[in-house]
């Protein structure tokens, strides 16, 4: 994988330079930040040190450190002195802050052709269809170690590919390679996260934290990362879906609409189970720094989930759903709620619709507008 060859790059360096009698201070691409992010004047600090000490810096390092630095174009006086610096490496180093760091290509969305198998215990069996995620080719390749260079190419997911798990020892990293890009690090290991939802697979409970903890922004594939963990078989993964949705709402990166609509597909794939989903989110309801991002959520997947699987199983959603959007001062109308609620019976299916088409129906409540004194 692409992120593993940085990572070995790096240490083939670094112990080919300490092998050499380089007494190496420091690296350069220690983290500032817990994320794994490096700050822009910590880098420049270290190479004028660098430079002071008369030491070259080496490429792997170097190159690890631009990557862990971005969110934007770095303060003017930080680029300033990069460009002061007396090192060769100098003017690259200015031109990368002042341009915010790497880039952030355009995701390629790919969904798994056919309708779901019937069930099968033939070992490594799944019956239902993924959704994965790619991204375009991303410029500026050449100034970095060969080494990298699989990073910046078109990465398209082998979709049939049926991976287990994740490798140990590399979930826990590979968000920290790239803190400012969590998309690229979701896109290339989201089969191995989608393994724990249909294939009863090891799980990634650390790599869910870490996207949701991660600098850069969540995209598509960070939220389908989300969604296979909110109904992964491992209780660690749901239990780190679940922080990763609270997270996610609380820093404002959290696009409800999307992750509603992605658990919907799925659990249309075969690939979600509507038990464990259910689990989750009624957990998030009970969580106070989790309940706040429900309703979106919510509100995005009952739509395709009533229109494309048996009503019937979702009554304890419907019941959710219901206690988030009264929490939330939410009012509006959902058209399938309202058609489901219209139907004649009194199952707690319809009676729980009927609840959510009425908290719709009414004002919000003084409790529920939130305070923007």
């Amino acid at each position: 994988m692409a992120l593993d060859y940085v990572t070995g790059a790096r240490i083939v360096e670094t112990g080919a330079r300490l092998r050499a009698g380089d007494h190496l201070p420091f690296l350069l691409s220690v983290p500032s930040r817990a994320t794994g992010a490096v700050e822009p004047h910590d880098l420049v600090a270290r190479l004028t040190a660098y430079a002071r000490l008369g030491l070259t810096p080496g490429p792997a390092d170097l190159g690890q450190a631009l990557l862990r630095c971005g969110g934007g174009p770095a303060d003017p006086e930080v680029v300033t002195a990069a460009e002061k610096l007396e090192l060769e490496e100098a003017p690259r180093v200015a031109a990368w802050l002042r341009h915010g760091g790497l880039p952030h290509p355009a995701s390629l969305r790919q969904r798994e052709a056919g309708a779901p198998e019937r069930y099968s215990r033939r070992r490594g069996a799944r019956i239902g269809r993924r959704i994965l995620v790619g991204h375009e080719a991303i410029e500026g390749r050449g100034a970095f170690p060969r080494r990298f260079w699989s990073l910046f190419r078109t990465f398209e997911p082998h979709i049939d590919c049926a991976h287990a798990s994740l490798p140990d020892g590399r979930d826990a990293h590979t968000v920290a390679a790239l803190p400012w890009h969590p998309e690229i690090a979701a896109a290339r290991l989201l089969s191995g996260v989608a393994s724990a939802a249909d294939q009863n697979g090891r799980g990634a409970p650390a790599f869910l934290a870490a996207l949701a903890a991660a600098d850069g922004p969540a995209g598509p594939a960070v939220h389908l990362a989300l969604a296979y963990g909110l109904a992964s078989a491992p209780d660690e993964d749901r239990r780190a879906a679940v922080r990763g949705l609270a997270l996610l709402g609380a820093r404002g990166r959290l696009d409800g609409a999307l992750l509603g609509r992605e658990l919907a597909e799925l659990v249309e794939l075969g690939t979600l189970k509507v038990p464990l989903l259910t689990e989750s989110l009624r957990e998030a309801a009970a969580l106070p720094e989790a309940a706040p991002a429900l309703w979106p959520v919510l509100a995005g997947a009952l739509p395709g989930l009533l229109a494309s699987t048996r009503p019937q199983a979702h009554a304890a959603l419907l019941a959710i759903a219901a206690d988030a959007a009264r929490d939330a001062g939410a009012h509006g109308e959902l058209p399938e709620i309202t058609a489901l609620a219209q139907r004649p019976g009194s199952s707690q299916l319809l009676r729980q619709a009927r609840r959510l088409r009425d908290t719709l129906a009414a004002h919000p409540s003084p409790r529920a507008v939130p305070d923007t004194s």
